[in-house]
């Protein structure tokens, strides 16, 4: 008996599961068809990129959009084969059917003295030739190399009709195994300006011999950030954004081409002022930390009257006023606060210099727009400090230690200004001071990780929740970075969002 309510217990326990199974896949079925065609076209979009990023070319060529009208075009079209056309008739063969004894005898001259001679053994005797590469391009190579090289086959992709956004996602796409620091990837995400920054970095004078910006900085994207930026501050910091990709995607929606030409205009104005041979001490101004705050400086005294040649003396005049104390406060103290991107320190450094400029040109300000911007700068101040980050008080400085952790567990190749930006970012979270001091080495390689794999805004809120929660930290940062680590994938799972 006992047996046989057992087994109707087990058969109604077997029926309810399947039934709450077909419940759930009917739930799963229904909002399945619901979004088929949205999930549909994403998994092709997904399979799409996926293919592009696996398939690598020896070549990738980008035409532009055509905007000229297809006239335009298929002229363009027809002149890029006049090249085509000159190459061939260049390398066509030509042969005789007749051959004169003096071509014969060369020709048995020549098999007489063949390189490919052979040993008794009827083996061909083999000469090895060494040449050295270094430095060297395809003109300095010898006859038998370039052979070789000619007949090497180079696979090529082609992609028509790109706009400057299309070219941005290509980079993006054939680099994705490549580590990029944070300013050449903040670049990729703003593809309208980005051919007219180029042209600025590549042609303007100002940035080569008046700056102390150097060609390991152009190597690593500098450069364009600093245009990028200074952009950013002069027309936009009401609207300041810490991060390069932040001001890159908002530039590329919001920027002008008008506000590139006034400051590549900018640029060349200063020339005469900060030439590094004749005043070294002003090009020493312009570093990568304080070009946005000279240059919107510089708009904002143009725009009240002073001109070029009078703003150019109070550079030069500036290397002795660096002390002068401005609401108890000087140049020197200002510089040496870290966090250079604040907008609250952007902020002070402008209205500093632009006190300094007024006393040193003698100009009378109206008294009471003063006080109304002093009002402004008071409030915009408080405002500033109810947004401070939670970490007052704790030693929030990188050292060797935590470059070398996130070289260890995240990526080797990772700048270690990078680094220090992404602990400055980290700040920004709010992240409380307790979680901060126990798991500040931690945090700083899960901030680095989150960040190149485009998640920092994820990471955000993820440590906002994460930070609530009552845990016990361990004192090896090793332990911390895996279980943090294995929590933030958790998270992104959850939002759906996972790597």
């Amino acid at each position: 008996m006992k047996k046989i309510k057992s087994r109707k217990w087990q058969s109604g326990k077997t029926g309810a599961v399947l039934v709450l199974s077909v419940c759930s896949m009917l739930l799963i079925l229904n909002g399945i068809r619901k979004n088929a065609a949205q999930l549909q076209y994403q998994l092709q979009q997904y399979l799409l990129r996926s293919a592009q990023a696996m398939y690598v070319p020896s070549l990738v060529w980008k035409e532009d959009s055509v905007s000229s009208g297809p006239g335009e075009w298929i002229r363009q079209k027809a002149l890029a084969w006049i090249p085509v056309v000159q190459y061939v008739e260049d390398h066509a063969e030509y042969g005789s059917s007749l051959e004169d004894e003096e071509t014969i005898a060369k020709i048995l001259e020549s098999q007489a003295n063949d390189e490919n001679a052979v040993d008794e053994n009827g083996k061909l005797i083999k000469e090895i030739k060494t040449f050295d590469l270094v430095n060297k391009t395809y003109n300095d190579f010898p006859p038998e190399l370039k052979k070789r090289m000619r007949s090497c086959q180079l696979s090529a992709a082609i992609y028509q009709e790109c706009t400057p956004e299309d070219t941005c996602d290509l980079v993006m796409l054939y680099n994705s195994t490549i580590p990029m620091n944070v300013s050449q990837k903040a670049f990729t995400y703003i593809g309208t300006f980005a051919d007219k920054i180029k042209r600025i970095k590549d042609n303007n004078r100002f940035l080569k011999d008046c700056t102390m910006l150097n060609e390991l900085d152009k190597k690593k994207g500098i450069w364009e950030r600093v245009i990028i930026e200074c952009v950013m501050a002069m027309f936009h910091l009401e609207e300041w954004k810490k991060a390069p990709r932040d001001i890159c995607k908002y530039l590329n929606e919001n920027g002008t081409e008008e506000e590139f030409d006034t400051l590549n205009k900018y640029f060349n104005m200063l020339i005469p002022y900060a030439d590094k041979l004749d005043h070294t001490e002003v090009a020493e101004l312009f570093v990568s930390k304080d070009f946005m705050a000279w240059m919107t400086l510089m708009k904002r005294a143009l725009d009240e009257g002073v001109s070029p040649e009078n703003f150019g003396k109070f550079l030069i005049a500036f290397n002795d006023m660096k002390e002068i104390k401005v609401n108890d406060t000087d140049w020197i103290e200002i510089e040496q606060d870290k966090h250079t991107k604040d907008k609250k320190v952007i902020q002070q450094k402008i209205d500093y210099l632009h006190t300094l400029l007024v006393d040193f040109l003698h100009i009378k300000e109206n008294k009471p727009n003063e006080d109304a911007e002093s009002e402004s700068i008071k409030d915009s101040s408080e405002n500033s400090e109810g947004e401070e980050s939670a970490i007052i008080g704790v030693d929030d400085r990188i050292d060797q230690n935590d470059i070398d952790f996130v070289h260890t567990h995240v990526n080797e190749k990772v700048d270690p200004d990078d680094i220090e930006f992404y602990n400055e970012c980290l700040q920004d979270t709010k992240v409380s001071a307790n979680v901060y001091q126990q798991c500040k080495t931690a945090l700083i390689a899960l901030m680095v990780y989150a960040a190149q794999n485009n998640q920092d805004q994820e990471f955000e809120q993820w440590i906002g929740e994460y930070q609530n929660a009552d845990d016990e930290y361990s004192s090896n940062q090793g332990i911390n970075f895996r279980f943090m680590k294995r929590d933030f994938e958790n998270f992104l799972v959850g939002k759906g969002n996972a790597a």
